[in-house]
């Protein structure tokens, strides 16, 4: 028995030196996190945020035809709902007072323009899996349905074809400005969830224009509350 249990020790005491000498630089894998289900993503993007601007660049002049020459913010420009504000089809005098089909076009890619350069410096997020709604500084608000359906949006200067979606955790927002350009805005959380980053991306139409933005421009913002 003696015998026995000296053999035991043995055993014992060479096994953990073996144990020990496994590779430090071994990489170390980790379970990967579960994904959030579009709730859980609203809920935990529910809240109060404030624009971090060290982290926020506007477009770069010259980026696209409209830069430096967007309007000033202002008159709940960039609220939801509304009736709209293009001329009616058929000729006849709409609420603008007759715009022609190429001048609403241009309405719409200015919208998309202005929607890349004013930043609101507060946002306050309401979401859930199926609707959200963005209420910034001015009180201005949108509000927008989450079914990957085609809807209309109001930009305050234009209203646009849109469509929201969650990919994943990620709720995005399609802006379409017709033959010339698509704007897709792209709200996520960091891991600790104290922050959002807002990715802007352009997809070029039909018939883009000269000189048009390319790639992406984002909005990073810190948690309030």
């Amino acid at each position: 028995m003696r015998k026995l249990a000296l053999i035991s020790m043995v055993v014992l005491v060479t096994a953990v030196p073996l144990m020990a000498q496994q590779d430090p630089q071994a990489p170390v894998v980790l379970g990967a996190a579960r994904p959030f289900t579009p709730a859980e993503a609203a809920s935990r993007m529910s809240g109060t945020w404030k624009l971090n601007e060290e982290l926020s660049p506007l477009p770069r002049a010259g980026s696209s035809p409209t830069a430096g020459a967007v309007p000033s913010r202002g008159g709940g420009a960039r609220g939801g709902g509304g009736t709209g504000g293009g001329g009616r089809p058929g000729g006849g005098r709409g609420v603008t007072g007759g715009v022609s089909q190429a001048q609403q076009q241009e309405l719409r890619v200015r919208a998309l323009y202005r929607e890349l350069n004013v930043r609101p410096s507060k946002l306050v997020i309401t979401a859930s899996a199926g609707t959200a709604k963005f209420v910034d500084e001015d009180d201005s608000e949108r509000i927008v349905t989450i079914n990957n359906k085609k809807d209309k949006l109001d930009l305050g200067t234009a209203i646009l074809d849109s469509k929201t979606y969650w990919n994943g955790s990620a709720l995005t927002i399609e802006l379409d400005a017709g033959s010339q350009v698509k704007l897709y805005e792209v709200f996520e959380l960091s891991p600790t969830g104290r922050q959002l980053l807002v990715t802007f991306r352009t997809e070029e139409g039909s018939n883009p224009r000269t000189g048009q933005l390319r790639g992406n421009l984002q909005r990073v913002y810190d948690r309030m509350d």
